[in-house]
């Protein structure tokens, strides 16, 4: 019976204790900083990231390729094309880094 009456009387703590914790939780999971800002963009753009790199590593090949054998058209067109595109990729993430900073301050 003694364990009841303490129960009882301790029951309001409890309640509050269990709230506070739950409460304490959802408010610091709402909570954002603009590092974690930014680290949320860097993850979403890191593909592009890795196909600009790659792109312009087989544009980097393939121009070599053309100067180095005999040039074709296709090398040469293929370079260019690769090139182009890892810009315009590495440029979009730069982009929106860019923003992300600026929009978070």
């Amino acid at each position: 019976m003694a364990e009841l009456a303490a129960l009882k009387k301790n029951l309001p703590a409890i309640v509050l204790a269990l709230l506070g914790v739950f409460m304490q939780f959802g408010l610091a999971s709402g909570l954002t900083t603009y590092i974690a800002d930014g680290a949320q963009m860097a993850s979403s753009v890191t593909g592009y990231m890795i196909g600009g790199v790659a792109l312009l590593i087989a544009g980097a090949i393939l121009a070599a390729s053309a100067v180095m054998k005999k040039p074709t058209v296709a090398l040469a067109g293929g370079a260019t094309v690769a090139i182009l595109v890892g810009v315009f990729l590495a440029r979009l993430v730069f982009y929106s880094l860019q923003i992300s900073v600026g929009l978070a301050l």
